[in-house]
């Protein structure tokens, strides 16, 4: 659909990625997704079949986090669960999942891994095993799914499954995937032909033709305007309330910089620890940019689970970054201080570019929540 065709019926759910198909690019160093260069992968067979990949986009940074052990508060309780309810983007058929853990090992196996895990850490040998699956379970659908998804379905997040994308990867090429499909047909004048995992050591992805190109500059002004609350917000957002995520992000951090270290700060802020992360260091995270920056991402405060600051701080750039992002730039995530919901700002960044129909989108929050339009 055009940006000239638009009507009120036009949905996020109207978008697809069966069309698209990517390739993993030449790499020095493998991972536990993907062993082979050059190997491709159909849109159909990005996620684990009959999941929608926009629900899957709001649910992956909760799905990482119980992956490494974080823990969320009970709605208005003060103890915690090692699951969490989200809600899909869709502003017309909004599908629930409730995301939890289910352990593969048994106790004093897993405590024996970490003990392991942190003897070759010890030795200089960084590594990880995960002991548990991650189930994204349909709690309840409100309205008709488009794709058919349906209550008391349930998907496993991917682990060890190499027919499928990675998931961290998958999320982080979702804003230029969706640019590219709001778009059929439009010649684009980006000059990027590949997207790089969140790994700085990862796998870059090639995809498109040669009029499918995209650039960092396309997701630098982005604004949204809230036109519907459902609820009470968290952090007090009202409807009519705009913003300029440009102005609103600390430090006026690159919004697909920020969008690649959500998942690690909400990891963080929630009590998670990654294993390959040695005590006292930082996770290092990297743009979606080929060449782009580096970044490390520091837990300096909690207050309590979902509460505190987290640090992003630039160590490198590997090319020329578009925003000016330099070694040493630091930038302070702190969730009691922010103009904008963290939260909502990862869930609209994405749609920047798409065509004004599928501007509307809704924050990750399956009770409270916020309908936005993007301008």
């Amino acid at each position: 659909m055009g940006i000239d065709q638009i009507n009120s019926t036009d949905s996020i759910c109207d978008i697809q990625f069966r069309q698209f198909a990517v390739q993993t690019a030449p790499h020095k160093r493998t991972c536990r997704y993907h062993r082979t260069q050059g190997q491709a992968f159909a849109g159909d067979a990005f996620l684990a079949r009959g999941l929608c990949p926009h629900a899957f986009r709001i649910a992956y940074p909760h799905c990482l986090s119980l992956l490494y052990d974080a823990q969320y508060p009970l709605q208005r309780k003060a103890t915690a669960t090692r699951s969490v309810t989200v809600s899909c983007p869709s502003c017309d058929n909004r599908v629930e999942f409730t995301i939890r853990i289910q352990y593969t090992l048994p106790l004093v196996i897993r405590k024996i891994k970490t003990a392991a895990i942190r003897t070759l850490q010890f030795l200089g040998i960084d590594g990880e095993y995960p002991d548990r699956n991650i189930i994204l379970e349909v709690s309840q659908v409100k309205g008709k799914c488009p794709i058919g998804i349906r209550e008391g379905q349930s998907f496993l997040f991917n682990i060890w499954n190499r027919k499928e994308l990675c998931p961290a990867s998958f999320y982080t090429m979702y804003p230029v995937l969706i640019q590219q499909a709001s778009f059929p047909g439009r010649p684009l004048q980006g000059e990027q032909r590949s997207v790089h995992c969140p790994d700085p050591f990862g796998v870059c992805y090639d995809y498109g033709t040669a009029n499918c190109g995209w650039e960092c500059q396309d997701f630098f002004s982005i604004s949204a305007q809230v036109i519907e609350e459902a609820g009470h917000c968290p952090r007090g957002h009202r409807k009519g309330d705009f913003f300029k995520l440009g102005d609103m992000l600390p430090g006026r951090l690159c919004p697909l910089a920020f969008y690649t270290a959500f998942p690690y700060y909400l990891t963080l802020l929630h009590g998670g620890q990654f294993e390959w992360v040695r005590k006292g260091d930082c996770v290092k995270v990297q743009c979606p940019k080929a060449d782009g920056v580096v970044m490390g991402v520091t837990l300096i405060r909690q207050k309590g689970l979902g509460e505190g600051a987290v640090r992003v701080s630039i160590i490198e750039n590997k090319g020329i970054c578009p925003k000016g992002h330099r070694p040493g730039d630091t930038f302070t995530f702190d969730s009691q201080n922010q103009p904008l919901c963290f939260h909502a700002a990862a869930a609209i960044i994405p749609l920047k570019t798409s065509s004004t129909a599928i501007h509307k989108c809704t924050c990750f929050n399956a009770t409270d929540y916020l309908l936005f339009k993007m301008e």
